[in-house]
């Protein structure tokens, strides 16, 4: 089977899929991410074989019909303009194929990184919000005019680290928006306030009670099994 991962970030998806005997496409429009990916996808494949590709999820550069598993991780749902990398996911998925999409809902401690750091640079958050995707609303109204039957259920995943502090130096080191958000706050003087939020924001939020850091972060996930013609 051929497979597709977009967004694919650091590939720890496509490395299960290419260890599953999937041949893969691990997709990002990061090229620090995708440096990291490619060194872990041969040695970490075993079964299958993955190559690296630099691409975005609106414009992905592959022709209709290429893949039987089109996946993301937390990944499209940083895509520019949503409803297009819909289109997308489903016009490179053949007929009969499948897509899995896993992104964060609007609740919990994921939606409220970004306005916690935001709050300092007196900056509105980006539009459109990449927790739309985690809306099972907004996922129907871009996938409804789609050869496309869902399958949509809300799930949880458990973060676990050392410490919070722990927690904090995880999530301020990720591409994608927060790492800009971190660039402007240093520019601006203003980190050290927005990075004691984060942690505030990551305190509230801890399950654990015996100094590590336990975050229950809910997440939409997508099933589209893409209909014959």
């Amino acid at each position: 089977m051929r497979a597709l991962d977009v967004g694919a970030g650091s590939g720890p998806a496509a490395v299960a899929l290419a260890r599953a005997g999937l041949r893969v496409a691990a997709l990002d429009r990061e090229p620090s991410l995708l440096r990291v990916a490619s060194h872990r996808i041969p040695t970490s494949a075993g079964r299958g074989r993955a190559y690296c590709v630099a691409g975005d999820a609106v414009a992905l550069p592959f022709g209709a019909n290429t893949f039987e598993l089109v996946v993301s991780t937390f990944g499209v749902m940083f895509a520019s303009d949503p409803a297009r990398a819909a289109t997308e996911l489903v016009r490179v998925c053949r007929p009969g194929g499948v897509i899995a999409v896993a992104s964060w809902t609007p609740e919990g401690t994921m939606r409220q990184i970004a306005p916690t750091v935001l709050a300092h640079l007196d900056r509105p958050g980006s539009s459109p919000s990449p927790m739309r995707w985690g809306d099972a609303g907004w996922v129907c109204t871009w996938f409804a005019p789609l050869p496309t039957d869902l399958h949509l259920s809300v799930r949880q995943v458990l973060m676990r680290y050392d410490s919070v502090e722990h927690a904090v130096r995880a999530f301020e080191n990720k591409p994608r928006p927060l790492r800009a958000h971190r660039a402007a706050l240093r520019a601006a003087g203003r980190w050290k306030q927005a990075r004691a939020a984060l942690s505030r924001l990551f305190e509230d939020g801890n399950e654990a009670d015996d100094g590590s850091s336990l975050l229950r972060i809910p997440y939409l996930f997508l099933i589209g099994h893409v209909r014959e013609t």
